[in-house]
């Protein structure tokens, strides 16, 4: 084998780590950012039922807040 060849063969190794770290590097990528929407939608969707769970607490509250009206109506008094 010559020193051309040899050099030759370096530059090809070479060339074809480059290529695998690239497609590495895209499958990565790919990976993380399917994970973030993931999350994402986890996110949203423990977010909508937080949200629900305190409207209706909110709506709890407002309702034993209420006074209960009896039965009879209350007379305004008026001085004599």
């Amino acid at each position: 084998m010559t020193e051309d060849d040899t050099a030759a063969q370096d530059r090809a190794a070479k060339a074809q780590k480059a290529l695998d770290r690239a497609a590495d590097g895209a499958k990565a990528m790919a990976e993380y950012e399917a994970e973030k929407r993931a999350t994402d939608a986890n996110t949203a969707r423990l977010r909508a039922l937080r949200l629900e769970k305190e409207r209706l607490e909110r709506e709890a509250a407002k309702a034993a807040a209420k006074p209960k009206a009896s039965g009879r109506k209350a007379r305004a008094s008026v001085p004599a």
